[in-house]
């Protein structure tokens, strides 16, 4: 049996208020071309399929015609939810789907959906895991997990796992091998104290993971327990990182094959530092039309420099500066918060916001739950 995985799509994602659409159905064609090259008999979608539970309509659409694409090509696709979809949303018309062979396991119900898959050495089973947490599965089974750890390893044990059989697991979690974490990037989620980890040995049944969450592509624990990775770079901290669709072949039990496909973006995220002066000259050893993040040098105040960064070069999503005179700034400015009242940074807030001051209904309220506060 061969699969594409992806995950972690995060379609009607905006990076620093950049829209990301036009990026993303390319993407989602570079998939579609890798699964049909490939001749795939199965693409992973190992959740955060949105940005956010209640996706735009753009989104939605996209994601639509991707699926349309990939059935009509005669493929079998997969879909879990991350901590970003709504499972309850991405599941609606999920059993009228399955008709077409398109499987969602959106909410997590008790149960791990299995479908069962043929080829030439016989039954494979594809389990689905949407992203859980100990409260949904203590809800669900009875249980009283109190880690990540605990309720993953419930959930499994629940589905009475075949361990001498064929079988892949579709998993959207944080996963770590022996306590060592998978490689992260800013545009990640960021739990403290990693108390939402689970440990690759809950695995063992299995002889393929497909992973979303992280959006490093990289291996946890041993090869074939995997994150593919985001298909785009959606912060600057993932600059000159390689992104990749995982290509695997199962075969006899224990025998899988993978290989790692280049997934070419529409643009890159780049960075460049240099003074306002020699911005056009420094950009012309870059892609013309990336994304990036620039940092100006320039001693002194710049007053309008975002409009005048952006005159030479539009596609500029993140400016900073490094001359001191700006972390000067930036420390007073912070020591001065520091004396504002709860009340006084909220309502300073709100008329950033919303272009309007608090009214008085809305100022006495304010006023009573920061006295509770206290």
């Amino acid at each position: 049996m061969k699969f594409v995985h992806v995950s972690d799509l995060h379609l009607g994602k905006r990076v620093h208020e950049f829209s990301m659409a036009e990026d993303q159905r390319h993407i989602l064609d570079e998939i579609a071309r890798i699964a049909a090259e490939t001749n795939a008999d199965a693409v992973f979608v190992a959740g955060d399929v949105y940005d956010k539970s209640v996706p735009n309509v753009d989104a939605v659409g996209m994601f639509d015609d991707f699926l349309t694409r990939l059935v009509s090509d005669g493929r079998a696709v997969f879909v879990i939810a991350g901590n970003h979809d709504s499972g309850e949303r991405l599941q609606f018309g999920g059993r009228l789907m399955e008709s077409r062979r398109v499987y969602v396991a959106g909410a997590y119900g008790g149960s791990l959906p299995c479908v069962k898959m043929k080829d030439e050495a016989g039954e494979v089973n594809v389990y689905m895991l949407p992203f859980v947490r100990p409260s949904t599965v203590n809800s669900r089974l009875g249980t009283q997990t109190s880690s990540y750890d605990e309720c993953v390893r419930a959930a499994i044990n629940a589905a009475g796992v075949d361990a001498g059989a064929r079988n892949i697991l579709i998993a959207h979690q944080f996963v770590t091998a022996a306590g060592a974490a998978p490689e992260r990037s800013d545009s990640e989620t960021v739990s403290i104290g990693g108390v939402d980890n689970v440990d690759v040995s809950a695995f063992d049944a299995f002889d393929y993971v497909a992973l979303g969450h992280i959006h490093t592509p990289q291996k946890t624990g041993r090869t074939e327990v995997r994150y593919c990775g985001s298909p785009l770079a959606y912060s600057f901290s993932e600059c000159g990182r390689a992104k990749s669709a995982v290509v695997g072949e199962l075969r006899g039990k224990g025998e899988v094959n993978l290989e790692y496909i280049p997934l070419l973006p529409l643009r890159a995220m780049d960075e460049v530092k240099c003074e306002l002066g020699k911005l056009r000259e420094t950009l012309k050893t870059h892609r013309a039309d990336s994304y990036m993040h620039v940092t100006l040098t320039d001693k002194g105040r710049l007053i309008n420099a975002i409009e005048k960064v952006r005159e030479i070069y539009p596609n500029v999503m993140l400016l900073d500066f490094d001359n001191g005179f700006y972390e000067k700034e930036l420390t007073e400015t912070s020591e001065r918060l520091k004396e504002k009242t709860t009340e006084e940074l909220f309502a300073q807030f709100f008329e950033e916001q919303n272009g309007m001051a608090l009214n008085e209904k809305q100022a006495a309220l304010l006023r009573s739950v920061t006295e509770n506060e206290e």
